[in-house]
């Protein structure tokens, strides 16, 4: 939203405005029309290169670009609406002109209208509305279609409406009114919020060393939607220094939307403190913390079936009241989306993210902005031209967890399982069931051929086939139990592709079979498996098998790099800041953050921590080793160590073991040593929960005279973004090097990075 003298301007997509003006009745989870990605494309244009033959001499025109605007004045305020999209089809032939918009779907066709969207028939509506205003001297009326067109057959069904410019005129003056009746509330606020958050100040009486300097280049990078890369210290003020500037910049209309993107719960817990300190202030934000689906769901034995599920149904007649509430409140967590969900009826997870578009800053994991899979398409779809600002926190866990949204691994055990489940005596008889098991057992079979190769990496390889894609020795890397090529295996993604269209039909027939979410779940894996294979496979991935039981072997495409794929996600788009207390060596991670660096370098800050070095002591035991098979004999020398400096200064102190098997020697070893009676000992157990971390905290912040020792995992949930202030913890031993231990997956991808970096290592 900007301002142009006394108009307030809205730039949106026919896409947008179709969605925010016309959604009703209950969620669903159509087959028609959602098939997205490269599946949709090839759909679309094989429809296309269809219809051309059919109409050979005839100019056919595809992804037309189109725009117009629409001006109302509602209260004084004068509103336009700026509206541009691409219409999919066309012409003009000798029975008058025709727009066709096509959408894709996957399973049998349907014999009656019921797969007709009515947002579909708006979208294609407003696109035949503007194009008849471009060729208004031309003609008066224009036939509308929708083409239904199946991405597994040469199938498709074409809907057509013959409408005339003043019923187009008339539905689109409705869409647009409704529109704004929806959203004229929500300008109202931002125009309020950016005049109170212009002239609100920053929240606390002194600013941190560094920290003013480090707003500033958080507002030039926004300012010139450029890159930032900063390091500064835990404790420096980082949160406060790129949320504070954020909400200055939104307020002086330069960004839509702030996501404050992070991977650790503490972080996010961090980043609402500072949200509420600056609501304290006088800023005017509303803020949302995203919750995974799977935590929300209020009725998990029927998870996701929207046809069935009580919290799908009539959705959108109750969604304006608990969107009302939702604006009250000043943050939205958990919680309180939970509580409004039960109130309301309504999916809290869709919940969640209807009220996320009436927010100002939305607090979520790295998975809502980068992953494939669970990306917030209605704020970062390519149709979308709001300039959102990205905060990217503990950026430093960015490019693992890159790498595993851009991995896809499929696994024999639940291929198996779907077979036995299908194979019930009331459903195998069935040709829906025939053909799905006749596929699984396929695929089945050709991943436990695998098993005799992944024995030991000395079993001789027949160098001619591997699932059916011709593979030479020289194209393998092979170790114990494990298998790994560049090659694509052309045969076995087609067999996942006959598999995936089979599922579809089986998924389509029995609608409300017991196991049915089992499959589905399957079925998921399975689109995402090809989905990888068509879209991302590239140099940066390897095609590997790895045994894990005696019967039982996953196959994956692993991604060793996913710098492109998280570039592509921001580059021109969005500002964005990459910021953490670990960014050493800079380079590195900016060469796996912005795949465009060595071209347009992005800028980088390094501040210098602001604490006192006589404050810090960092010492190094060289006397032990801590090699596996030195363990036993080592471990009792070392915690001797551990309680002779803790009685030198008694406090608190974390102890970071290379395992939790060390956690367990710790423990046993631990009993048979003078370890003081008043001293608490603290072991941290596997797969803590939230709520169980932060009970193990607050151990730390309890006033105590006796010195606390806790034990625990490096690498797991305490070894980063752990706020313990002054004495509540006042030193760290760290026991071993917190390498991971060798594996081929490591070995290849040492080897990528050798031949990136020069130093795989």
């Amino acid at each position: 939203m900007n301002t142009e003298d006394t108009v307030l301007i809205n730039k949106l997509s026919v896409r947008q405005l179709v969605a925010g003006a016309r959604q009703s009745g209950s969620l669903t989870n159509p087959s028609y029309g959602s098939v997205k990605g490269i599946e949709g494309i090839r759909a679309h244009q094989k429809f296309i290169n269809l219809l051309k033959e059919e109409l050979a001499g005839t100019e056919v025109f595809s992804e037309y670009s189109l725009n117009t605007s629409y001006g109302k004045e509602i209260s004084g305020y004068q509103y336009r609406l700026d509206i541009t999209g691409r219409c999919d089809v066309w012409y003009r032939d000798n029975d008058g002109l025709c727009l066709i918009e096509i959408k894709s779907y996957r399973g049998q066709e349907k014999e009656d209208n019921t797969y007709e969207n009515p947002l579909h028939w708006a979208q294609a509506e407003t696109y035949a509305k503007i194009l008849l205003d471009e060729l208004s001297a031309q003609t008066d009326s224009i036939r509308v279609c929708l083409a239904y067109v199946a991405v597994d057959s040469k199938d498709y069904r074409i809907a057509e409406r013959v409408m005339d410019k003043t019923a187009l005129q008339k539905s689109f003056s409705e869409l647009c009114d409704n529109w704004l009746r929806h959203a004229v509330s929500l300008i109202n606020y931002r125009r309020a919020r950016n005049e109170i958050n212009s002239l609100a100040e920053f929240p606390y009486p002194n600013l941190r060393e560094g920290q003013r300097f480090f707003m500033r280049q958080v507002i030039a990078a926004i300012r010139d939607r450029g890159i930032l890369f900063a390091q500064a210290a835990t404790g420096s003020g980082k949160t406060m220094a790129t949320i504070y500037p954020a909400l200055k910049a939104q307020a002086a209309k330069l960004g839509s939307v702030i996501f404050y993107l992070t991977n650790m719960s503490s972080t996010k817990l961090i980043a609402e403190q500072a949200v509420a300190d600056l609501q304290e202030t006088g800023f005017l934000v509303r803020s949302l913390t995203l919750t995974a689906k799977e935590k929300l769901c209020l009725e998990p034995d029927i998870y996701c079936e929207q046809k069935i599920c009580p919290f799908a149904q009539d959705y959108y007649e109750r969604l304006p009241a608990a969107l009302l509430e939702l604006a009250l409140q000043k943050q939205a967590d958990h919680k309180t989306i939970l509580r409004l969900a039960r109130k309301h009826r309504l999916c809290p997870f869709e919940l969640q993210l209807d009220y996320s578009e009436w927010c100002d800053i939305v607090i979520g994991d790295y998975n809502y902005l980068f992953d494939p899979r669970v990306s917030l398409v209605r704020f970062f779809h390519e149709d979308n031209k709001d300039k959102h600002i990205l905060l990217i926190d503990e950026a430093h866990n960015l490019p693992a967890r890159s790498r595993q949204m851009y991995s896809a691994f499929l696994e024999l055990s639940d291929l198996r399982k779907a077979e036995r489940l299908l194979s019930a005596p009331e459903i195998v008889d069935l040709a829906p069931t025939i053909h799905a098991l006749n596929r699984l057992r396929t695929i089945g079979n050709s991943l436990s051929s695998l098993f005799p190769l992944l024995g030991t990496s000395e079993t001789e390889f027949p160098g001619c086939d591997l699932l059916g894609t011709p593979v030479s020795e020289r194209d393998l890397l092979r170790a114990p139990h494990f298998i790994g090529t560049r090659k694509t295996l052309d045969k076995f993604l087609a067999n996942i592709g006959s598999l995936i269209f089979s599922l579809g039909q089986f998924l389509d027939v029995f609608q409300e079979w017991e196991h049915r979410s089992e499959i589905q779940k399957l079925w998921f894996e399975l689109n995402f498996y090809l989905r990888v294979a068509e879209c991302f496979y590239d140099k940066n991935y390897i095609t590997m098998a790895r045994q894990v039981s005696e019967d039982n072997l996953i196959i994956g495409q692993l991604c060793l790099d996913a710098a492109v794929n998280i570039t592509e996600k921001y580059y021109q788009r969005y500002p964005v800041i990459f910021f953490s207390a670990t960014f050493s060596p800079i380079d590195y991670y900016q060469r796996l953050l912005y795949s465009k660096n060595q071209e347009e370098p992005a800028d980088r800050l390094l501040l210098p921590t602001p604490f006192a070095p006589e404050n810090r002591l960092v010492l190094a035991v060289d006397t032990y080793s801590v090699r596996y098979k030195d363990r036993a004999e080592s471990i009792g020398p070392l915690l001797n160590l551990i309680l002779q400096a803790v009685s030198l200064r008694p406090g608190n102190y974390l102890i970071f073991c290379p395992s939790f098997t060390y956690l367990k020697q710790v423990v046993a070893t631990l009993k048979h040593l003078e370890v003081p009676q008043d001293w608490q000992i603290m072991v941290q157990k596997p797969n803590l929960s939230e709520a169980q971390k932060q009970k193990w905290l607050t151990r730390f912040r309890a006033p105590s005279a006796s010195p606390l020792l806790a034990f625990a995992c490096m690498g797991s949930i305490f070894s980063e973004g752990i706020d313990l202030i002054g004495e509540q913890l006042i030193g760290v031993f760290v026991i071993g090097t917190g390498l991971p231990r060798p594996s081929p997956e490591r070995e290849l991808m040492r080897q990528y990075y050798e031949q990136e970096f020069g130093d795989g290592f």
